[in-house]
């Protein structure tokens, strides 16, 4: 039995990668494009997963109570029965008050926006805050 150095069997790769060119270049070929290939899918997937835990982490739910559950009382038992339920994170409830004080803060700052391009368009938006400034009114007689 020969015993061989390591030279040797260097020598001879070398001599098989230069005699098969073609076969080895078209094998690193395709083990490069099945690296790339399945490190894209690995991505894609992370990708997905953390657009979908961002859209559930958005899910709300808004719901109005009836007028005919005014008291404390029962917008507290409204409170818990959501509280019971399995996937709530947090409840927040929100006044009539504070829902009309939101929505003329609202009204406020788009009538400034407005104004400002009507006043580089040459218009007024005098009309347009009345009609709202009176649909508030009517709204808050109607509910307090």
């Amino acid at each position: 039995m020969r015993k061989y150095s390591f030279i040797f069997f260097i020598r001879q790769s070398l001599n098989g990668l230069f005699m098969n060119s073609i076969m080895s270049i078209t094998s690193i070929f395709i083990l490069t494009s099945c690296l790339i290939l399945t490190g894209c899918s690995v991505l894609l997937i992370i990708n997905t997963n953390i657009n979908l835990e961002q859209i559930d982490s958005l899910n709300k739910i808004v719901f109005f109570i009836d007028e005919n559950y005014e008291s404390e009382e029962d917008i507290e038992k409204i409170k818990d029965e959501i509280r019971s339920l399995h996937n709530t994170e947090s409840i927040k409830h929100v006044t009539k008050e504070e829902t009309l004080e939101k929505v003329r803060k609202v009204v406020d700052n788009q009538m400034k926006v407005a104004q400002e391009i009507a006043g580089l368009l040459g218009e007024t938006t005098a009309e347009t805050k009345i009609s709202l400034i009176k649909l508030m009114e009517m709204f808050k007689k109607e509910h307090v």
